[in-house]
């Protein structure tokens, strides 16, 4: 069967802007443990150049929180853009209408319902149900990941890393981590309500 789901190379987009933020993340985090790890050293005759690695460590932790928060910003504009076309081409294929310019095919399927407010609420129940199952799992996962890196960087900020500049851009990257978990989760809670309406007599 063939597919063609024009607003795919959004969300294609996105997930690859994703993997670049979670590499980010992970060299900024690296590089916070690297920080601290130094600066529990005592500056010796053996490590002279330890707080120029240290300065370098955290000009490039800074770097990269920084590049994390305008990825953030970036993959955000991604997912709106295409979450858009993805609900004018489910109307197209419910009302039989041409909005979107280019519809899907293969994507949204019930070729045999009539369209109508019925057929709506076909495809809007079944793309409940996979938003809210795929919607669930980001969520527990970006808790998790949230909790972890927060965490890092926080114990950097307050033990380990003495750079107000560094420790801005981090709680504010943890910042951004934290409303990307928030958010992920509302929107799975409110997937889960619309759901369950479609579930209900």
């Amino acid at each position: 069967m063939i597919r063609i789901v024009p607003h795919q190379n959004i969300f294609d987009t996105a997930k690859k802007m994703e993997t670049w933020q979670a590499i980010v993340l992970g060299v900024s985090s690296i590089a916070t443990i690297a920080s601290i790890t130094l600066n529990a050293i005592k500056p010796n005759s053996e490590f002279p150049s330890r707080d120029i690695a240290i300065t370098i460590i955290n000009a490039s932790a800074t770097l990269f929180a920084i590049a994390f928060i305008i990825l953030d910003i970036l993959i955000n504009e991604r997912f709106y853009t295409g979450g858009k076309d993805k609900r004018i081409d489910l109307v197209d294929h419910a009302f039989d209408t041409n909005f979107s310019g280019e519809k899907s095919i293969g994507y949204f399927n019930h070729g045999g319902i009539n369209p109508g407010i019925y057929k709506l609420a076909v495809l809007g129940f079944e793309n409940s149900l996979f938003t809210c199952n795929i919607s669930k799992k980001m969520a527990a996962n970006k808790w998790v990941v949230t909790s972890i890196i927060s965490a890092i960087f926080i114990v950097s900020a307050c033990i380990g890393n003495k750079d107000l500049v560094n420790n801005l851009f981090q709680i504010a990257a943890t910042g951004v981590l934290i409303q990307q978990a928030i958010r992920l989760q509302q929107f799975s809670n409110r997937i889960a309500i619309i759901h369950s309406e479609f579930k209900s007599p």
